[in-house]
């Protein structure tokens, strides 16, 4: 059974998709966050001294 890429697109749009893609972005931008205040803000200012 074969896909044209219109179908695959027909499929993928759909709120869920919508919401699970920024859920996922949500949590990157978050771990990007907590990282940089876990290891990079602290390597920073370590690196004044």
């Amino acid at each position: 059974m074969e896909y044209s890429a219109s179908d695959v697109r027909d499929r993928l749009d759909h709120p869920a998709f919508a919401t699970i893609a920024g859920t996922a972005a949500g949590y990157a931008l978050l771990l990007l966050v907590i990282f940089g205040v876990l290891f990079v803000v602290p390597w920073l200012v370590l690196s004044m001294f």
